[in-house]
């Protein structure tokens, strides 16, 4: 697994709210292999929990992992005791075990949580993705003095999205007053496969290439660019394909269940990778529906290209997806 990288933060805000997603490393500055020295408790919490504290528990509660609704038991073990610290603890719902439950199917456009069986709420803890050599921590908050008026939670959120395609395994270390608990989950992070958007003339494809600035966001808030170059376009390679003036020419997004929203169209020329606006080009002619756009294609014989930015919008009923940027089409219009 290479480096660190901070994924979540959820589990952060006050007391009765979904908390605002936060940087781990805003709480502890660096993963617990960095040798962190925790900050001072000044009175002021790091993190207050999701939902209000259950009762202290006695013995291990019951560690689950939330996906869509389908909660999964995760493996535990105990990692220390502190017998002394349990005077006041009370029972919980759920108990850990040992038993490491079958991998766990995750969509990378969905979030993931970690949460504790009867709202026990731990008062230090590392979430990672383990690895070998090294472990990614996704989020980490020391407690060495165990003081739950400096960080408590019982809920975590996770988006996972940077592992998609993988199997990995999940481990939540989570501190309580009076023992330190780990719970493992195997997980295989489903891929996830944007649309591609593509021009047809007469239902016949016209070679596509994707903009530098499109980016895809997934209903989990995670974000990220799909195609890393610095100017208009990475590639252009191919020959104009040859268009009649006057054709109709449709863009859309090839799967299915995809909105393509309001559009904006540009006519120029691409110079190896760059784009240039020819105010001599007018597309003046378009038709929209719900599922494409339709340019008319202009009356200038020559070499031209077509420049369209737009989002396609998947709805789905646990996840809102988005992939926004810039499409062109090198076009040679016949005299």
């Amino acid at each position: 697994m290479g480096a660190a990288v901070v994924l979540l933060a959820g589990g952060f805000g006050f007391l009765g709210g979904r908390p605002e997603p936060t940087s781990p490393g805003a709480i502890a500055g660096k993963s617990p292999n960095g040798g962190v020295t925790p900050p001072p408790y000044t009175g002021a919490p790091l993190a207050t929990p999701t939902r209000q504290c259950g009762s202290s528990p006695s013995g291990p509660p019951g560690v689950l992992l939330d996906v869509g609704g389908r909660s999964t038991l995760g493996a535990a073990e105990v990692l220390d005791w502190q017998p002394a610290a349990s005077s006041e603890a009370g029972g919980v719902e759920g108990v850990a075990g040992p038993q490491l439950p079958p991998r766990v199917d995750i969509r990378s456009d969905i979030a993931a949580e970690v949460w504790t069986a009867g709202r026990a709420c731990a008062v230090g803890w590392t979430i990672e993705v383990l690895g070998r050599p090294a472990s990614d921590v996704l989020e980490f908050v020391p407690n060495p003095g165990r003081e739950p008026g400096l960080a408590s939670q019982n809920r975590f959120r996770l988006v996972l999205a940077d592992y998609a395609g993988q199997s990995i395994d999940l481990s939540a270390t989570l501190v309580f007053p009076s023992f330190t608990l780990r719970a493992i989950w195997p997980l295989r992070i489903l891929p996830f496969s944007p649309p591609a958007g593509v021009f047809k003339a007469a239902r016949v494809p016209i070679p596509t290439l994707m903009g530098c600035d499109v980016r895809l966001t997934l209903g989990n808030g995670w974000d990220a660019r799909q195609n890393f170059c610095p100017d208009a376009v990475g590639d252009n390679r191919g020959p104009p394909t040859r268009v009649e003036p006057g054709q109709k020419l449709e863009f859309r997004f090839d799967h299915a269940d995809w909105q393509i929203d309001d559009a904006t169209i540009a006519c120029g020329h691409l110079s190896v990778t760059t784009f240039a606006f020819d105010s001599s080009c007018r597309l003046e002619d378009t038709e929209r529906d719900q599922f494409s756009f339709t340019v008319t294609v202009p009356d200038l014989p020559g070499v031209v290209a077509l420049a369209i930015s737009t989002c396609g919008t998947q709805i789905l009923a646990d996840a809102t997806n988005r992939l926004c940027g810039t499409w062109y089409a090198n076009l040679e219009v016949r005299g």
